[in-house]
């Protein structure tokens, strides 16, 4: 996510981060919710920079899921119900506008082989 690493023991329930890894700043903190290899991660987030309360209602989930489809697989991508966390409105519309270049960079990834 946008030059970040991900900081985690890859417990579940234990904290997942998103760690700058040029400046080492955490700028998504989260909880780990489900992982199983090759097939599912789901994960909270929150911005520990905004506004908001850091409790369990303020954190949204995201979830990733690689489902077989034919000859290839699909990967499903949802993120939790931002009409229940504070300034979800916002929220939406920050990830929606910093999604595109993150799909552009994941497409160009899973179609290099790589």
């Amino acid at each position: 996510m946008f030059g970040c690493e991900i900081v985690s023991d890859w417990s579940i329930g234990g904290r997942f981060d998103w760690k700058g890894a040029a400046d080492g700043v955490i700028y998504v903190k989260g909880l780990l919710r489900d992982a199983e290899p090759n097939r599912l991660l789901s994960y909270t987030m929150i911005d520990p920079d905004s506004d908001l309360e850091d409790v369990p209602e303020n954190y949204l989930t995201m979830t990733c899921e690689l489902v077989p489809e034919g000859a290839g697989t699909r990967l499903d991508m949802k993120t939790g119900d931002f009409t229940t966390v504070g300034n979800g409105a916002i929220r939406y519309q920050h990830t929606v506008a910093g999604g595109d270049g993150l799909w552009v960079q994941l497409k160009e990834v899973a179609e290099s082989g790589n």
